[in-house]
């Protein structure tokens, strides 16, 4: 074999072992420390073992910007939280996206790791890089316990509603977003105004360009304004009619309710009623039934 040969390979082996040490190193940054990975296994014991030998920085962060405390939200484990936070962990230590513990634990609905959180002074205001505190996550991922455990718990309620300039996020138009109508139900209930509008306009357009027919039902009948428009100039009706791909399914029940609301009265069952066709309603005698008037003379 010529030396030029053997320079190649030899320049070779070197170029590939210098790839894998690059792989190596990005691996280790990207997954954390032992200590994100003995969280990320639920595994206690070992997280304090690790702690306690001072063998890493208890905040130390992986390739998204998080520490052991944010993967501790995602596991059934109020013990790792303990650990950790005696442990000297930072409860406000936010990652890349601004995300902090407390984002993640009104996410994931983990009231007891909460709790603990707010014992240790932590921010439940604080908002990331969307403008959205951890009350309007809770509200987006349908927490339903989580909610009425923070609107019971949290004396200032204008804070839910407004934490700030920096606050973007409106907790109604998220939950509306994403269908989770008892979480609407418990905000207006709460003081929350069904008609304040954002660029995309009412919890009514989110709701109805969303697809979820039975939030625009409810808010209907909370009495919200079918009429106002977004950014746009779009009323929900328009909004949703440009919309309609998302969900095929339920777009002709959102634009009859939206195109009829105004024709909707309650009438309260005399009889009960059991429906045969697909079509046709069940009801029981004293049931409030939504009834479309439009066209009738006699009610």
């Amino acid at each position: 074999m010529s030396g030029r040969k053997i320079l190649r390979r030899f320049s070779s082996s070197i170029s590939d072992l210098l790839t894998i040490q690059k792989r190596t190193n990005v691996d280790e940054n990207e997954n954390g420390t032992a200590l994100h990975r003995a969280v990320q296994m639920g595994n206690a014991v070992m997280a304090k073992s690790l702690l306690d030998n001072r063998s890493v920085w208890v905040d130390e962060e992986d390739g998204h910007g998080r520490t052991a405390l944010h993967y501790s939200m995602e596991q059934n484990s109020i013990e790792l939280v303990e650990v950790l936070i005696a442990g000297g962990a930072n409860v406000d230590c936010v990652d890349f996206q601004g995300t902090s513990a407390c984002h993640l634990a009104c996410k994931e609905g983990k009231i007891d790791a909460f709790e603990l959180l707010m014992i240790h002074r932590a921010d439940a205001f604080c908002m990331d890089k969307l403008g959205k505190t951890p009350f309007d996550l809770a509200c987006e991922f349908g927490k339903e316990r989580m909610v009425d455990y923070m609107l019971r718990s949290v004396e200032n309620l204008a804070l839910l509603q407004n934490a700030g300039e920096a606050h973007k996020a409106s907790a109604l138009h998220l939950a509306a977003r994403n269908g989770h109508t008892h979480i609407v139900c418990r905000l207006l209930e709460h003081g929350w105004d069904v008609n304040r509008t954002t660029a995309l306009g009412s919890a009514l357009h989110e709701a109805a360009g969303n697809g979820r027919a039975q939030v625009v039902r409810f808010l209907l009948h909370a009495g919200i304004n079918a009429s106002l428009t977004n950014a746009a100039g779009l009323t929900a009706l328009e909004y949703a009619k440009k919309n309609a791909h998302r969900n095929p399914i339920t777009i002709k029940e959102i634009r009859f309710l939206l195109k009829e609301c105004k024709n909707f009265v309650y009438g309260e069952a005399i009889e009960q009623h059991r429906g045969v066709r697909a079509d046709e309603l069940s009801f029981d005698a004293g049931d409030l039934v939504l009834v479309s008037v439009s066209g009738c003379d006699v009610f």
